[in-house]
């Protein structure tokens, strides 16, 4: 019964700083940038976000299904899939989304090169987060939630000058702060390290 209750608890704290998460973003991001610049920056990123969403909710849901069973061969198929098949889908997301830009607007060509970084460092924070999540690990995923709420609206300041592509930036610091967050949880350190260990049959 007290393990339930610290697993309810632990879930309720995640929803809390995902919240919070959201809310910061929402309300400093447009008020830092303007509704100009964020407006362009939205408009840019919104069919890799897209693209990254729909790998991300079939990521998200078989890591925490398999991490449970502890099927570590296939869980590293997964991931090794997801991994290399979201740079893809952010380059040709962005390559699309950003295509009512002026053709002069040399910002363009940055959410074309960097999106795909984005949606590699993205992808690699979920395969973190739902490891941690199968794994109960609710201090992490607050952690990094809260860490998030912190770095997202700071960097996005800091990069404040460079216009649209301020939030690009900011959202790749965003992710990196996030992995790195994950990563020093033990537990899901080393169950990462035993699913990339693992020994996948080649494909027939």
């Amino acid at each position: 019964m007290a393990t339930n209750w610290k697993r309810y608890i632990g879930g309720a704290a995640v929803q809390a700083a995902i919240t919070l998460s959201l809310a910061t973003q929402a309300f400093f991001a447009p008020r830092i940038l303007g509704s100009v610049d964020y407006g362009t920056v939205i408009a840019a990123l919104s069919l890799p976000i897209l693209a990254q969403a729909s790998i991300e909710t079939v990521l998200y849901a078989l890591t925490i299904k398999w991490t449970s069973d502890r099927q570590l061969q296939v869980l590293k198929r997964l991931w090794l899939d997801a991994l290399w098949a979201a740079p893809v889908a952010g380059l040709l997301a962005a390559i699309l989304s950003t295509s009512s830009l002026a053709a002069g607007d040399s910002s363009r060509l940055v959410f074309i090169v960097a999106a795909p970084f984005l949606l590699l460092l993205w992808i690699a924070t979920t395969t973190l987060m739902g490891a941690a999540y199968a794994l109960h690990r609710h201090v992490a995923l607050a952690r990094s939630y809260f860490i998030s709420a912190l770095v997202l609206p700071a960097f996005v300041y800091l990069f404040r000058h460079l216009g649209p592509p301020a939030f690009l930036y900011a959202l790749i610091f965003d992710k990196l702060a996030q992995i790195a967050s994950l990563a020093v949880d033990g537990e899901t350190r080393t169950f990462s390290r035993e699913v990339f260990r693992a020994t996948v049959a080649r494909r027939p």
